[in-house]
């Protein structure tokens, strides 16, 4: 019998077609940010000098950790405690 190719991906990560679409969206709306402030970085230097690279070090640190919620919602900073 075929995999489903929906289900297939999520099931290899533990995860439920579902849980892999909230965290695929927050990942990418995350990444839509940091996108908008490099390019309004881009054209105006002094705005948003580290929002793009901020964004983007705290959504590596989630996926090294395997932070879903962090993933899905918005990622922070790995706290030093």
């Amino acid at each position: 019998m075929a995999q489903n190719p929906f289900t297939a991906h999520p099931h290899a990560n533990g995860e439920t077609y579902g849980e892999h679409f909230r965290i695929a969206v927050g990942v990418g709306r995350q990444l839509m940010v940091a996108a908008l402030a490099a390019f309004a970085h881009a054209l105006t230097p002094f705005l948003f000098p580290t929002t793009a690279s901020s964004r983007i070090r705290a959504l590596n640190d989630c996926l090294d950790r395997n932070d879903r919620d962090g993933l899905r919602h918005k990622a922070g900073p790995v706290s030093q405690d």
